[in-house]
């Protein structure tokens, strides 16, 4: 996960996860961190348009994670980097899972391949 489409969909989707009720927003912007290419400036950026407006802010996020869509292989990368590459639950506040099935509806995948 290191060209530029999939660090901004890494970090529209770590947004989403960070904003959730109940989320440890420093604990998921360490892990989209982890991606480099300025992943975790970018997810400070969707996470402030989130709180700001949360509605034009999932939209936004959302729409960032289009360029992946159509392919598999970055998708599952993003999704194992967003999640810490293990099983998240019991790591993740329930409405942290419901943003991460929404983000593997978006990019076409299963989420119980997740664990979610």
């Amino acid at each position: 996960m290191t060209d530029d489409r999939s660090g901004a969909a890494l970090a529209a989707a770590g947004a989403l996860l960070g904003v959730a009720e109940g989320a440890d927003a420093g604990a998921v912007r360490s892990r989209v961190a982890k991606a480099g290419n300025g992943a975790a400036e970018a997810f400070d950026r969707y996470l402030a348009h989130l709180r700001e407006d949360r509605e034009k802010g999932e939209v936004a996020a959302l729409q960032a994670l289009h360029p992946v869509k159509g392919d598999a292989r970055a998708a599952t990368e993003l999704m194992e980097a967003l999640l810490g590459g293990g099983k998240p639950e019991g790591e993740l506040a329930p409405a942290q899972v419901a943003a991460a099935r929404q983000v593997c509806e978006t990019l076409n995948l299963s989420p119980t391949r997740f664990g979610l």
